[in-house]
């Protein structure tokens, strides 16, 4: 919740920033978890993931393709055809 303060403007600048940071850090952990759980999974159904596969899934951050990413990793028969996705 932003209030402006009359008597101290930049109150209501770093409530504004505070706000803000807040939401970016909360977006920034979904952004993580998701992608750790990709990675998991993959851990889980085959085995040691190379770090580039690895990186690669770190790199992508859109909600929509990291939700596409996780579904991809439950369903497909081999690592490459998640692969091909990213």
């Amino acid at each position: 919740m932003v209030t402006y303060d009359k008597e101290n403007p930049m109150t209501t600048t770093l409530l504004d920033f505070e706000e803000y940071a807040l939401k970016r850090g909360r977006q920034e952990g979904r952004l993580e978890g998701r992608q750790e759980a990709i990675l998991d999974l993959l851990e889980l159904r085959f085995g040691r993931i190379s770090e580039d596969l690895r990186n690669a899934i770190r790199e992508v951050t859109g909600d929509g393709r990291l939700a596409r990413l996780l579904k991809v990793a439950a369903t497909c028969e081999d690592i490459e055809v998640l692969s091909a996705e990213i």
